[in-house]
């Protein structure tokens, strides 16, 4: 992910990202389960930073068209906690 801050003559870039191994705990016709670890990284005007985290996930189909997805990584970034999380239909 890459996000920028400008005002006037001053530009910032902000670079933060992850990879991960995953392996499949469940599988299952209508649910599906995965766990797995990973690298976070961080580089913007000030120098980079990097963490491990443990990441998780879970799929559930609702219906025939619709499928709940959630997911998660907690972890570090240098000194720091890092959380990232995300739902979607």
């Amino acid at each position: 992910m890459m996000l920028r801050e400008s005002d006037g003559g001053y530009r910032d870039h902000l670079y933060i990202g992850d990879v991960n191994l995953i392996y499949e705990i469940l599988n299952r016709p209508n649910v599906r389960g995965r766990i797995g670890l990973g690298v976070n990284w961080l580089n913007d005007a000030w120098g980079p930073e990097a963490g491990f985290n443990l990441t998780g996930g879970f799929d559930l189909r609702i219906t025939r068209h619709l499928m709940l997805a959630l997911e998660g990584d907690f972890g570090n970034l240098g000194d720091a906690d890092f959380a990232h999380l995300r739902a979607a239909f």
